[in-house]
């Protein structure tokens, strides 16, 4: 779980919001995460599969790549605890692009010996055009970069009145994936 903590808290100092100038407003910051637990029932070393058991009872097989440290880690019983987490940051850029476009990433794994464990965070920025603003409701309809639609609730902290249809705002959106193995209690 401190692997699931440490990832949680890089991805807050990923996604904050740039600083506002006079081009531009702060749109806020949304933060959506799951987490679930698994048990592991079976490892097939050879092939390097696992077979964990989710909290409904269903069963899936895993299988971890030459990357996963420590494999051998793994015991019959142990908890596989996996957090995802997304931020989407936005800021109404007036009259141009934001200058956070572009991508990163980042991998941190389990020391050698520990039970295996990763964290990975993915950073992309690009520029979206805002389709519909419902300023009653608090929601804001953008145009991504792949041309899908998405809307997200905009927080009670951000003044809708200058923003509208066609304008153009920059999005930071950041994933966050913590895998952490512990012992069976």
């Amino acid at each position: 779980m401190i692997v699931a903590s440490t990832a949680l808290l890089t991805l807050a100092a990923c996604s904050s919001t740039p600083e506002a100038d006079s081009n531009s407003m702060r749109a806020g910051v949304v933060l959506d995460s799951a987490t679930s637990t698994a048990t592991v029932q079976s490892i097939n070393s050879a092939d390097r599969t696992v077979l964990l058991q989710h909290q409904d009872g269903s069963v899936t097989t895993y299988q971890c790549g030459p990357d996963v440290r420590n494999f051998d880690q793994i015991k019959v019983g142990d908890h596989v605890t996996a957090t995802v987490a997304e931020s989407l940051a936005i800021g109404l850029i007036k009259g141009g692009g934001p200058t956070g476009v572009g991508s990163s990433s980042a991998t941190i794994r389990s020391p050698l010996g520990d039970k295996p464990g990763a964290q990975i965070v993915d950073t992309t920025g690009f520029i979206a055009k805002i389709v519909s603003v419902d300023a009653l409701n608090r929601v804001v309809t953008l145009q991504m970069a792949d041309g899908t639609n998405r809307t997200i609730k905009v927080g009670p902290d951000i003044n809708l009145v200058n923003v509208n249809p066609g304008d153009n705002v920059g999005v930071r959106v950041t994933r966050a994936i913590a895998i952490a193995v512990t012992a069976a209690p």
